[in-house]
């Protein structure tokens, strides 16, 4: 059947404006749906003769803002009429799209429906080789861990704003947690930073609430690195004081220069003689000072790393941390297809122009690797 011929019969079991609706995510035209979903005459209820909703298109269609939309104006985000059983979180994993993924999960999508094979969405992702989404549906969690401080019952150390809380979810619930990535992504949340010590005092209450009342092991270890990485962000701030009457001028400047001074030391190059980098020594310093030794995932974390065989890749001490609150093994991390500075699977490939075995995401991130890689750079 020609794709004409196919349009045909879709426009013939639906409705006018379902039809228009689907024309315009096909064609990516935001303000003509956006409009069309405004002035109501879309039933958003209705299905394809397959059982795919307009949201469930908009959804695999990769179009974030429209998901948004359709959420806002009340699309059922676990809609089930689907004849193999996807739902719209479904059809987002497939897609890759972390957004369109993050978007339906804070409204309340179900991660653990199954579709007619006995596959959830994060298998789904896993199945079809976007490792990426599959970490980041296992892992995440309802912001309302953090809108709990919000409530002044908490105390005056503890207390944070909306805001606040949002953005400590959005940076917690990364799926890469990778240092150098969650220092990159700590440069856009200016409130996270401004508002360091409630940051990494929240973070601490939580670690310890989510391994000694909700028996959340690795979302326990997960907060406690974040705080870590606060810490250490803190630490260049302070570094770099300056006079009161300049701090307001240059204050949001100054901690995008404190991040960047951590990107910088935790890929700074081995001192002759040295066999691990601050990368490593940051994961074993974070292993080290959280607080519940009975942790699982510490232990086998801890065992994974003293066992290790010298120049073993996947068991040096920042693989071992992804593998363990990723739950993705560490080598989809070390491969072809991520950045080798932050691990961030690679959109667009930008080879070292030198040797050309090495991949990055742009071209900070092959500045950053530039001072460990250039000893072991040849030309090809």
């Amino acid at each position: 059947m020609t794709e004409d011929n196919a349009n045909a019969v879709e426009s013939a079991t639906t409705s006018e404006s379902f039809q228009k609706a689907l024309d315009f995510i096909n064609s990516d035209n935001e303000t003509e749906f956006f409009s069309l979903i405004r002035v109501g005459n879309v039933n958003l209820k209705e299905v394809d003769s397959h059982g795919t909703s307009i949201l469930q298109h908009a959804a695999f269609r990769n179009r974030s803002n429209m998901v948004n939309y359709l959420i806002k104006s009340g699309c059922d985000v676990n809609d089930t009429k689907h004849e193999h059983k996807y739902t719209a979180l479904h059809f987002a994993a497939l897609s890759g799209n972390i957004e369109t993924v993050s978007a339906l999960l804070d409204a309340g999508a179900k991660k653990d429906e199954e579709n007619s094979v006995k596959r959830t969405a994060a298998e789904m992702a896993a199945f079809t080789g976007q490792s990426h989404i599959a970490s980041f549906i296992n892992s995440y969690f309802l912001p309302t861990i953090f809108l709990h401080y919000t409530d002044p019952s908490v105390g005056t150390s503890l207390q944070c704003d909306k805001e606040l809380a949002l953005e400590l979810h959005k940076l917690a619930t990364s799926y890469n947690i990778h240092p150098v990535r969650l220092a990159m992504v700590l440069k856009t949340h200016i409130k996270i930073l401004e508002k360091i010590a409630v940051s990494i005092a929240i973070l601490e209450c939580e670690r310890d609430k989510q391994f000694k009342k909700e028996n959340n092991e690795i979302l326990s270890l997960k907060l406690h690195f974040i705080a870590c990485l606060l810490k250490k962000v803190d630490e260049a701030y302070k570094l770099t004081a300056q006079p009161q009457e300049e701090k307001e001028k240059i204050e949001y400047e100054k901690w995008k220069a404190s991040c960047d001074y951590v990107i910088k030391w935790l890929w700074k190059a081995e001192k002759k003689g040295a066999t691990e980098d601050n990368r490593d020594r940051f994961v074993k310093s974070g292993l080290k000072s959280y607080p519940f030794a009975q942790n699982t995932a510490l232990q086998q974390s801890v065992k994974t790393i003293a066992s290790a065989e010298p120049g073993k890749e996947t068991a040096e001490p920042i693989a071992v941390y992804m593998q363990i609150l990723t739950g993705s093994h560490a080598a989809t991390f070390m491969h072809d297809s991520h950045c080798v500075t932050c691990t961030e699977k690679l959109r667009n490939h930008l080879r070292c122009s030198r040797c050309k075995e090495v991949q990055y995401c742009d071209k900070k991130c092959q500045a950053i690797h530039w001072s460990t890689h250039k000893p072991h750079c040849k030309s090809t």
